[in-house]
């Protein structure tokens, strides 16, 4: 805004506000009653959009400044150059603080940007707390922001994401940090960048989510949208990410549920995920060393050489062979004879 109009305008305003008269000071109230009365439907006020309406115009909060942009707020100037007149307009209802329809506005109305959306999630964990008790009107109001919130993420802001998708993150002192985070990641998983920001309890008391579980990131890797979208990180064709990816799970294997164990083993049953001599194979089609007794099977390679036991009580319980079946012995030694 022009300087020129600003101190013009904080001018006005110093120029109508009222002290209190002696020795009665009704007389003094009587006056601004009038000159008020006159007002009370329009009262122009310098915000930082230009000249506005009061009644649009909003007393700025701290907490919210930082992810408020469109909404036309009391400069600082005006806040400390005429602080009775700000008084008096909030005091008659003139002028309100920001409220959540305003908020939801603004959400609305453009998405924000990766420091904006850390800022309204802080603000609001922190009116969710101070609403704690009114349980049902708090889930409201959650609704009604994740719905319109969205974020615009990445170097150019170039990708868009709904808040309302948002369903896990990564807990940096839990299961989910042996997730590769230079990897595919799932679309519900709320960005690391942001969520190291936040507490764990917050997110999950406050937003609802959950930590993703190793079970969660395995479906997304096996999905056909990550497959087909680069072959740096497709599980059937690429051993070095296999290799990443069977390492993650050996190490989380002694702590899963044995029913994410066996959705996991299922999983994998489809893909070609098993570095062999031969190229990658099916879990069951791939075997130990110690079962290449003809010396042809696809046996297990991987680069960082020796399989470890972790490693090895992984690969075993997704399938590979670590026996050669009797049957496929007899058939070998009867076609050499």
């Amino acid at each position: 805004m022009d300087t020129w109009l600003l101190h013009r305008g904080l001018h006005a305003l110093k120029f109508f506000t009222f002290y209190k008269s002696s020795p009665s000071e009704e007389v003094s109230a009587i006056f601004e009653d009038s000159f008020f009365s006159c007002a009370s439907q329009h009262f122009p006020i310098v915000s930082t959009r230009g000249i506005q309406n009061a009644y649009t115009v909003r007393y700025p909060d701290a907490t919210m400044t930082a992810f408020m942009k469109r909404i036309p707020l009391v400069p600082d100037c005006v806040l400390e150059g005429s602080q009775r007149m700000v008084s008096a307009l909030r005091s008659r209802g003139m002028l309100k603080g920001i409220s959540f329809e305003d908020v939801i506005g603004e959400l609305r109305e453009r998405p924000l940007d990766e420091q904006e959306m850390l800022a309204c999630l802080m603000w609001w964990i922190q009116s969710s707390k101070a609403h704690s008790g009114v349980e049902a009107m708090v889930t409201n109001l959650h609704r009604d922001l994740i719905d319109a919130a969205v974020l615009a993420y990445g170097e150019n802001k170039e990708t868009l994401i709904q808040l309302s998708k948002i369903r896990t993150f990564i807990n940096p002192t839990g299961p989910s940090q042996q997730i590769p985070l230079d990897g595919p990641l799932p679309e519900h998983l709320f960005p690391v960048t942001l969520s190291k920001k936040l507490t764990t309890m917050d997110m999950s008391n406050c937003l609802h989510w959950t930590e993703v579980t190793i079970l969660e990131w395995v479906k997304w890797i096996c999905s056909p949208s990550v497959l087909l979208s680069s072959s740096s990180f497709n599980l059937d064709t690429s051993p070095p990410w296999t290799e990443r990816v069977l390492s993650v799970l050996a190490r989380a294997w002694p702590s899963l549920p044995p029913t994410t164990k066996e959705e996991i083993k299922s999983l994998l049953a489809e893909r070609t995920c098993i570095p062999t001599s031969q190229g990658m194979k099916k879990p069951i089609n791939a075997y130990f060393a110690s079962a290449d007794i003809f010396h042809d099977l696809p046996v297990v390679v991987l680069s960082s050489g020796a399989i470890k036991t972790p490693l090895e009580r992984l690969l075993e319980a997704v399938g590979v062979q670590k026996h050669l079946d009797l049957q496929v012995v007899f058939n070998r030694c009867v076609r050499r004879l």
